[in-house]
């Protein structure tokens, strides 16, 4: 399994590269922060990356989501977090943050979905209390 985490940011936020031994496909995990650097460590593993996913939708998980998807990676985060992507505010994260970081392509999860890309099947395990739409990425070996 090849995996990277970022953490050099003002929150110490872990923004994880992760991706399957053999596969040529990479997920990236709560990118709040560092758009290009998130990329340049997908990059320069040798990998493509597919998926983006969100553990909730406080800005230093979400904040660089737009710029690290681009026009063609999906977002997957939690209905009940996707207000943050575009008002903060409204959605109640507690910070006076204005700001769209909804990416073209969002994918809303729930409880119990299954994704599967990067050689991994991931399933979601919502865990609300720190935010409405938090959640657990669950695949063998990790929990995010």
């Amino acid at each position: 399994m090849f995996l990277d985490v970022l953490s050099d940011n003002p929150f110490a936020t872990n923004c994880w590269v992760v991706s399957a031994d053999g596969s040529d496909e990479a997920a990236v995990v709560d990118p709040g922060f560092s758009p290009e650097r998130v990329r340049a460590a997908v990059e320069g593993a040798g990998k493509r990356l597919v998926a983006v996913l969100a553990t909730h939708g406080h800005l230093d998980h979400i904040g660089a989501a737009r710029e690290v998807c681009r026009d063609d990676i999906p977002l997957f985060i939690h209905e009940e977090d996707a207000l943050a992507l575009t008002d903060q505010r409204a959605w109640g994260a507690g910070m006076p943050v204005d700001g769209n970081y909804r990416p073209a392509a969002v994918r809303t999860v729930g409880d119990g979905d299954v994704l599967e890309f990067a050689g991994f099947r991931i399933e979601v395990l919502h865990t609300p209390g720190h935010t409405p739409g938090s959640v657990c990425f669950v695949t063998e070996g990790f929990v995010f």
